[in-house]
């Protein structure tokens, strides 16, 4: 915004002025001079309510690039200023939820509703967040109240269809998005359902024709694109899924997370070289983004590729001798391989550079893991207690100090360490998965398929959740509740055969028998999962009654597997 020389002098005046600043009066030759000056004063004497407006603005900037990490630290000023200032409370939860980091978003967004009860987008959140996490109740509170204040709010709107859908009345869900959509024809929330409720209805070429209306009409709506995304990859259009993707990371080429999430595309394809090529495009494009090169290396772990992830690594950290984050994750993964010597000359190397520094502290952690593993618990628990000395609630450590406590079978104590570690990482997905098993060895089972309905809402593309999960469904005697879990798991990863085995079995003891048999058709198209595919059609025609099939295809899986045992 431009001033001419006169407003921007009588400007500066009175603003200094208001916050007991003063500015001497000049001559019109100095006028140049006064104003710098006034500048200068307006930018000494800030004060603390222009100094929050600066970090509001600089907050709901960064929320516009998806830059959440830097939107949290402006909203965390702003807060540090106005605790109860409804505004910054609602941003921090709008950065929170950015980094999926949901436990802090739904704080957030309750405290903005305590400090301000018709704070209607808070409200609107809440609500959406609540019924993502199942508390259906709740969220309609939420949602009820924010119409109560605003009846034309078209998100709103939205999640109360979503509710609505929930509690099984397609015809009123589709009633509130139509009218959500009447007022904001291109609400994202609002769109994504009337694609889903278009699908539901048989109708796909609506869902996509609405959908890629809405992107041409907004085509820097980054949430629609994604939701456009997911719809052609539930079609079995992974190219026009793709091409949406792409075209984030063209708009917002900075912003790590739309590059991880294109990577995470190909991975639920089954496409690993474009995974990898992804990753390789942004560690060029993001050189000092060090999450970036070890996004690539995990996954080169991940993909059984031990030696290149360690050669990669190895390549990163020759190049920035210096960097001791990379060193560090370098001695993790050697202590990983089971190269212990070179895992601890690196970890304690990086401990003796920066021994009170933060890289020390998370080389401490490193090196204690891998003490735990040669199964040197003094020593392990010796350094794990110097971390929690120094930062009582560093994650890694009480992590580390949790999987100690379940090797003594110290269930409620590892339940404690996990819950406080993931108060700080709340996406960790590996002590997630840590905090499920102490509680279903605590023995309580409830707690431990929460937490990894959790972990599955968090991490999609994680079959091991999704089988881990299905097996408690099992083991509580409710095989038909697997079901759902072990479908979702196949549609996340559709070459993995662990859960379309695991589906077969579920079907056969809900005596779903068609539908067990169509698994097994498919069981039996593949090379590595044949024997599985004779075995279960043997099953259901000896659950048929079929005696005879089902010894011809019992000797036709032992055939294939001469150990004859049952599919695990």
């Amino acid at each position: 915004m431009h001033e001419n020389a006169s407003n921007a002098h009588a400007h500066a005046h009175a603003h200094a002025h208001a916050h007991g600043c003063r500015v001497q009066s000049a001559r019109p030759g100095l006028l140049a001079a006064v104003v710098l000056a006034a500048v200068g004063a307006m930018a000494g004497c800030t004060g603390p309510a222009e100094q929050r407006a600066e970090h509001l603005q600089a907050g709901w900037g960064y929320i516009e690039a998806s830059n959440f990490d830097k939107a949290r630290v402006e909203f965390a000023n702003a807060l540090k200023i106005e605790p109860k200032d409804a505004d910054a409370r609602f941003g921090a939860g709008k950065a929170a939820e950015g980094l999926r980091d949901y436990r802090a978003a739904l704080g957030h967004y309750q405290a903005a509703v305590d400090a301000q009860p018709n704070e209607v987008r808070a409200r609107v959140a809440l609500g959406r967040l609540l019924f993502f996490a199942g508390a259906l109740d709740e969220a309609s509170k939420h949602v009820d109240a924010a119409l109560a204040t605003d009846g034309r709010n078209a998100e709103a709107m939205a999640v109360r269809g979503a509710l609505t859908l929930a509690r099984g009345d397609a015809e009123g869900a589709r009633r509130d998005v139509d009218a959500a959509l009447a007022i904001d024809p291109d609400n994202t929330y609002a769109l994504s359902l009337s694609s889903s409720l278009h699908v539901r209805a048989g109708n796909t070429d609506a869902a996509v024709a609405e959908l890629g209306a809405a992107t041409q009409r907004s085509p820097d709506d980054l949430a629609l694109r994604r939701v456009y995304a997911e719809l052609f990859l539930q079609q079995n259009r992974p190219a026009d899924a793709v091409a949406q993707m792409r075209e984030i990371v063209r708009l917002q080429p900075d912003v790590r997370e739309h590059r991880l999430q294109l990577a995470e595309l190909f991975a639920r394809m089954g496409d690993a070289a474009n995974v990898e090529a992804t990753l390789r495009e942004a560690v060029v494009a993001r050189p000092a983004d060090d999450d970036m090169k070890l996004a690539l290396v995990d996954f080169m772990r991940g993909a059984g590729r031990a030696d290149d992830a360690r050669r990669t690594l190895e390549g990163y950290v020759a190049a920035d001798g210096s960097n001791l984050a990379l060193q560090t994750a370098l001695g993790r993964l050697h202590g990983m391989q089971g190269r212990t010597a070179d895992a601890a000359r690196l970890l304690q190397g990086v401990i003796d550079e920066s021994p009170e520094g933060v890289q020390g502290m998370r080389a401490r952690v490193e090196l204690a893991r891998v003490h735990l593993a040669g199964r040197d618990v003094a020593r392990a628990s010796a350094l794990v207690d110097e971390v929690l000395e120094e930062n009582a609630l560093d994650a890694g450590a009480l992590g580390l100090r949790a999987t100690m406590a379940m090797e003594r079978k110290a269930y409620a104590d590892a339940v404690a360490d996990l819950r406080s570690a993931l108060r700080d990482a709340p996406d960790d997905k590996e002590m997630l998965r840590l905090l499920a098993r102490a509680y279903a060895a605590n023995g309580e089972r409830p707690l431990a398929m929460q937490t990894l309905e959790t972990l599955v809402a968090r991490a999609p593309e994680d079959v091991d959740a999704h089988l881990q999960l299905a097996e408690l469904h099992v083991l509580a005697g409710k095989p038909a509740d697997a079901v759902p879990v072990l479908r979702a798991a196949i549609a996340a990863r559709p070459g993995d055969a662990r859960p379309v085995l695991r589906l077969a079995q579920a079907l056969v003891a809900t005596k779903e028998l068609d539908a067990a048999g169509d698994v097994a058709k498919a069981l039996l198209t593949r090379k590595d999962t044949a024997a599985s595919g004779h075995y279960f059609t043997g099953v259901i025609a000896e659950a048929a009654g079929d005696r005879r099939t089902a010894e011809a295809e019992y000797r036709s899986s032992l055939q294939l597997e001469p150990r004859g045992t049952e599919p695990q």
